[in-house]
């Protein structure tokens, strides 16, 4: 029976064995092999200090090397500078204040992996900065005191990001790129949670970094969404099966406008980058018709990047039913007030008939007087025979015209009742509108 005995040293679970009977102790082979590995690690260290300070942070120029290893040092809070996020939710305005400083700032936008350009590395902080950790407690704090669900307290942190403003200069810039190209210039690389909340402002990037961070401290399980035709990218939130976007696990969320729901996909506006503002036409149901729901074109997602596993947002299924419903809604106002119009234009024809018919009872009335005027001053068999037919012919119009009113009251009331059954329906719809 062979029985193989294992090299000494050669096992990285058991213990390194620099001495062995078979082979004397050799310091110049363990020298030799700390240089192999030390070096070329001290080299881009080294490297990796000088090129931050330098501001040599493209990877395309340099594949490998920057960004290898941050050594830099979280610096001390300096330069304060107070920043309030702003939300109207369920009518009411609510606003989170949170004080930021210029050298944490400065910290992030030096930070030499800004250059490798990868999604998910940009949705992470410090782990000394706990400044999203605090942010998403001030936000589940004031869902508390509005009396919110998980679902909706993360609607309401939605609404905070979206609220931000947007960065049209930067967008402008970032647009005028070649699609598909990454953008150059240190100023206009993608910004980390804290700087868009310093700054205050950010585009669809910066802005979908700062949801998915929050989102992902609040639990739930989260994407960022990448679309190369539209030049954009979004936030995905994990929903139920047969609630989600593009046949993927999450549901779109848009945060570069507010007014949009978990799953409402937007239109974007070419000239700045980001959507168009999510607003139905409401003030003028009441007088004619309505539009549709925002249509989008969106193509599916080039790329899907996990951020972090989590619970559902289960909203999705409430929210879904009130898009369907307001479609709904809508083709039942606009069918209310094409009955309306055609009620209306028969109106004003029975009303000129009725007018007519009117016309037509009085002049029956003053013939009526004539001949009974007439007998009176001579009653004879002639004048009472003129009395009778001028009597006979005013009952007739008299029953025509009264025949005209009934018709003309039975049309007023079908149309009062359509009024009032679209009066229901655009409550209704203002009110799902209105919904947070």
């Amino acid at each position: 029976m062979k029985t193989t005995i294992p090299l000494p040293g050669r096992h990285f679970g058991g213990p390194l064995l620099l001495f062995s009977k078979s082979k004397t102790f050799s310091i110049i082979y363990c020298m030799k092999r700390f240089v192999q590995i030390a070096i070329p690690i001290l080299l881009l260290l080294i490297f990796n200090v000088f090129a931050d300070k330098a501001g040599l942070t493209d990877l395309r120029k340099l594949p490998g090397l920057t960004g290898f290893v941050d050594l830099r040092k979280f610096p001390e809070a300096s330069g304060p500078k107070t920043v309030v996020l702003n939300c109207t939710y369920h009518d009411q305005k609510i606003q989170i204040s949170e004080t930021l400083y210029q050298s944490i700032d400065e910290y992030y936008s030096k930070d030499p992996k800004k250059a490798q350009l990868d999604y998910a590395l940009f949705t992470q902080s410090d782990p000394k900065d706990q400044t999203v950790k605090n942010l998403t407690q001030k936000i589940k704090t004031k869902g508390t005191e509005l009396g919110l669900t998980e679902d909706q307290t993360m609607d309401l942190a939605t609404c905070f990001v979206q609220n931000i403003p947007y960065d049209s200069e930067k967008a402008k810039t970032v647009l005028s790129q070649n699609p598909g190209d990454k953008v150059t210039q240190k100023d206009y690389y993608d910004r980390f949670p804290y700087e868009t909340l310093y700054d205050n402002q950010g585009i669809c990037t910066d802005k979908s970094y700062l949801e998915a961070a929050i989102l992902k401290e609040m639990g739930y399980g989260t994407a960022i969404l990448t679309f190369d035709a539209e030049r954009h990218m979004a936030v995905g939130v994990d929903t139920p099966t047969g609630y989600t976007s593009f046949n993927t696990e999450y549901s779109y969320i848009e945060t570069t406008n507010s007014g949009y729901k978990v799953g409402q996909l937007p239109a974007i506006d070419e000239n700045v980058g980001g959507a168009k503002k999510a607003e139905l036409d409401k003030s003028q149901a009441d007088q004619g018709f309505i539009p549709d729901l925002p249509k989008s074109d969106f193509t599916p997602p080039s790329e899907v990047i996990k951020i972090a596993d989590g619970k559902e947002y289960k909203r999705i299924i409430e929210i879904t039913n009130e898009i369907n419903r307001l479609k709904s809604l809508t083709a039942e106002i606009n069918a209310k007030n094409q009955a309306l119009s055609a009620q209306k234009n028969e109106l004003k024809n029975m009303e000129n008939q009725l007018q007519a018919a009117k016309g037509e009872l009085s002049q029956a009335e003053a013939r009526l007087e004539v001949a009974k005027s007439a007998y009176k001053a001579d009653p004879t068999t002639a004048k009472y025979t003129e009395y009778q037919r001028a009597y006979n012919e005013y009952q007739s119009v008299r029953v025509r015209t009264n025949s005209e009113i009934d018709r003309y009251n039975a049309a007023v009331n079908r149309y009062n009742g359509l009024i009032t059954e679209l009066k229901s329906l655009i409550e209704e719809y203002n009110r799902l509108i209105k919904s947070d």
